[in-house]
C-alpha cells in the first residue's frame, strides 16, 4: 500500500510539474498566458490561432473599448504601456491585416498615463 500512495504522489507532482502553458487571464478574444516562464497577451479565436500582442505581460485591465498592458522586461525590470483598440482589432481582420495595427506602444509611464483620461482607459485589474 505505502508503494502504491508513493506511485500516486509521484506521478502528481510529474503531472503538476510538466506543464509549459496555460490561460491565465481572458476578455472575449483576448487572452493573458503563459509558455515557460513568459506571460504575453495574444489575440484570436479560441478554435483557431492566437497571435501576440505584448510580451512580459505584468498586468492588465480592460473596458468595452480598450485593453491596456504593463511590459516589464525580466532583465532590466524596465517598464513600458499598450493600449489595444477593441474596435481597430475587430476590424482588422482583411487583407491588409496586421497584428499590431491595433497596439499603441510601447509607451512611457508619462505618455500612458497623459492618454488614461484622454481615452478614458481602464485600470489595471489583474496583475501577474
Amino acid at each position: 500500500m505505502k508503494y502504491i500512495s508513493a506511485l500516486i504522489i509521484l506521478v502528481l507532482i510529474l503531472f503538476i510539474t510538466s506543464r509549459d502553458s496555460d490561460e491565465l487571464w481572458r476578455d472575449g478574444n483576448y487572452v493573458v498566458a503563459w509558455i515557460n516562464s513568459d506571460v504575453f497577451l495574444a489575440y484570436g479565436e479560441p478554435e483557431e490561432a492566437f497571435y501576440g500582442l505584448v510580451d512580459s505581460v505584468g498586468a492588465v485591465g480592460f473596458n468595452k473599448d480598450y485593453v491596456v498592458a504593463k511590459n516589464v522586461e525580466p532583465i532590466s525590470k524596465e517598464v513600458s504601456f499598450y493600449i489595444i483598440d477593441k474596435a481597430k482589432q475587430k476590424s482588422n481582420q482583411g487583407i491588409n491585416f496586421s497584428q499590431r495595427a491595433a497596439v499603441t506602444g510601447p509607451l512611457s509611464e508619462i505618455e500612458f498615463h497623459s492618454l488614461i483620461k484622454e481615452l478614458n482607459l481602464p485600470s489595471f485589474t489583474v496583475e501577474f
